[in-house]
Formats: structure tokens, sequence, C-alpha cells
């Protein structure tokens, strides 16, 4: 067992790579050096940029695990209170996005509002809209974990992939919305990974952090050895699709659908889920290996951004709607730029950090989220909850 410290940097290490990686692929959208064509080396490299939306919804699935599970089975009101002001934090940093790629000439006035309203994309912004329908129906998630183990949560997953197989594959994109359509249920191929289908990889970070971030108290042991037993089933059948999709389509073809979102992730394709949680161990494991190798003196930051993430891709995001076009910059241009914009982020979330703690006042969306989630579930006073 991981003594406490070393767990919690673990962890924080893992979401601040998670973060990091999503950002990363962002930046390369906003410099335009993400095309998806050239040789395997080229595809592979394009295909690692490729974990990191798979990896944010299995780091979900982790907090979900680690925080909002024991506070459901402690106080079941404070863990609704917390998920659902989070979802509400989610969509004021979701708008805020909107609104700045409104005023920065990224979308027009038509498209805001739709996507205000959920019904149409923004960039850098859709992540924040994916959290925002996440996490309620994650707190249901929640409830049938603590009630059946791992097991409700995966036989949950086994019928959406059986609903996909029988009829959500068969079905053309509608018309009208044809956009919340694949954004909630998959329908078409418009967007990837839907709300439905990405419950997958929220059950495959509750397995995660249930197999590698239980507390040290005896009683979880051996929910700590069962979490891992179902983390391994899940390796060893994505290992299986995978190598099968490698025998049919052979190796450029499958980076080729990983590093192309219109095909696995646009077609919600079992195989980008596949690809996900393989991906989020390797993270893992990166994040394991910094925490025993590196000095504390690097540990230490990077672990603090990885304890507040929402910060940190909030951060960077809109600073890529803020920023001029940088396509005109030469290879080792955009290079340079990368690093800078990603130590740029960091150290940027560092000092809201500090601020937050500072001047309470900062604080005043996440008290008003917690209040309207307070009258939300009729509570008379909302009580204040730590960031998870």
């Amino acid at each position: 067992m991981q003594p406490a410290v070393s767990r919690i940097s673990s962890i924080d290490l893992f979401r601040y790579l998670t973060v990091s990686f999503a950002l990363f692929s962002h930046t390369l959208l906003f410099l335009k050096s993400d095309a998806f064509s050239g040789g395997d080396v080229i595809l592979g490299l394009k295909s690692i940029t490729r974990t990191a939306t798979p990896a944010l919804m299995i780091l979900f699935g982790v907090m979900a695990e680690i925080v909002y599970l024991r506070r459901y089975r402690s106080d079941p009101d404070r863990a609704a209170q917390g998920m659902i002001s989070r979802a509400i934090i989610c969509y004021i940093c979701y708008v805020a996005l909107v609104v700045l790629a409104l005023v920065f000439g990224h979308v027009r006035g038509g498209q805001a509002i739709r996507a205000t309203l959920l019904v149409a994309p923004s960039p850098y912004a859709n992540i924040f809209k994916i959290y925002t329908f996440l996490l309620p129906i994650t707190l249901l998630l929640v409830q049938l974990r603590a009630r059946t183990g791992l097991l409700g949560p995966w036989v949950v997953v086994a019928g959406i992939w059986l609903l996909d197989w029988i009829v959500l594959d068969h079905l053309p994109a509608p018309p009208v919305f044809a956009h919340f359509a694949g954004f909630l249920f998959g329908i078409g191929t418009s967007w990837g990974p839907s709300i439905l289908h990405s419950l997958t990889l929220v059950v495959m970070g509750m397995t995660l952090g249930a197999a590698f971030f239980s507390p040290s108290r005896l009683t979880e042991k051996a929910e700590m050895h069962a979490a891992r037993l179902w983390l391994g089933m899940a390796t060893g059948l994505s290992l299986l699709l995978l190598g099968t999709k490698l025998g049919w389509f052979g190796l450029h073809g499958v980076l080729l659908r990983i590093a192309d979102i219109t095909q696995w992730r646009g077609d919600n394709d079992i195989g980008y889920y596949a690809y996900g949680l393989l991906s989020a161990l390797g993270l893992l494991f990166l994040a394991r290996s910094i925490c025993i190798i590196a000095p504390q003196w690097v540990v230490t930051p990077l672990a603090r951004i990885g304890g507040a993430t929402l910060a940190y891709f909030f951060i960077g995001n809109a600073l890529l709607l803020i920023l001029p076009s940088l396509d005109w910059l030469p290879f080792w241009g955009k290079a340079s730029f990368t690093v800078a914009f990603l130590v740029f982020c960091g150290g940027a979330t560092l000092i809201w950090d500090q601020l937050r703690k500072a001047f309470p006042v900062l604080q005043t969306p996440v008290r008003v989220a917690q209040q309207m989630t307070g009258l939300l579930l009729g509570h008379r006073k909302s009580r204040t909850l730590s960031n998870p």
C-alpha cells in the first residue's frame, strides 16, 4: 500500500499530466499543427495527443471514486452537493470560454447562443460542457457503486455497448439537433466521445482509482484487490480488441483511425475506448515514475498544479482564445511556444492558487454555485466544500 503522501502526489501528478496532454493537444490545434497525414512515426505522435480526451474522462472517474464515493459513504447529501455545484462551476467556465470565443471572433453570435444552450460546440470549451453533463449522471453511478461495488457500474457499461450494437450504431443522425444527438448518445459520426459512451471511461477511471489509490484502511483492502481484478480484465480485453484491430487494419490503419478524430472517436468505436484505458495506464505509470525518480523541487510544484486542474485547464484554453494566430511560426518556433505556453499556464495556475487563498472574494463563483446547489437540493444552508 502506498503511503498517503506518495499516493496523493501520484494522483496530483496524474492529474497534471492528463490536463497537460489536453492543453498540448489544444495548442497544436491553435498552431494548426494537428494534421493527421504522414508516416507511421508522425501518426504515432499524433496518436499520443489523442490520449488527452479519454484520459480526462478516466481522470474524472478516478476523482469520482477517491473523492465523491468517499463523501457519499459518509454523507450522501454532501456528495450530491459537491458534484452538482461542480457541474455548475464547469458550466460557468464553459460559458466564459464561449463568450471569449465570441469576443475574439472564433464563433458568430448565433453559434455562441446555441453553444450556451448546449446544442452547438465551441472551440476549446467542450470538455467543460461534457463535465457539466457527466457530473450529475456520475452521481447515479457513485450511488450504484456504493451499493453494488464495481459490478453495477460494469453492468451499465455492458448495457451501453449492447445498446450501441443493437440500436445506436444503426440510427442516422437526425436533421434537427444532430450535434445534440451525437453529443448525448453518439448517434451519427459528428461527436465523440458521447456522454453515454463516456460512461465507459468514467467506470474505467473509478476502477483505476479503487485499484491504485485506495486508502490504507484494512477494511478497503478487499475492495482494492477486487478493483485490480476488474482492471486486469478490462486491460486484457482492451489489449485483445486493439490486437484484433491491428490484425484487421495494420499499424498504419490503427494509428490513422486514432489520429483522425472523425474516425474511431467520431464514430464512438470501441477501439477508441480500449486505447483510452491503455493510454491512461501509461500516464499513470509515468506519474508514478516521476514521483519516485524526480527530486522534490520538481514534484511539488507539478503536484500543486495537478491539485488545481480546473483552473489550469481554464487558463490555458482562455489564453488560446485570446492570443492572435501564430500558425506562421516555423517548426522550432511552434515547439518553443508550446513549451513556454505550458510552463506559463502552470505558473499562472500556481499564482491563482495563492491569490484565491489570500483573497476569499475570488471564490465567489464557487460559493454561488454551492448556494445554488443547496437551493436545488432543498438545503437551507450549503456547506463549503474542498476543491477535489
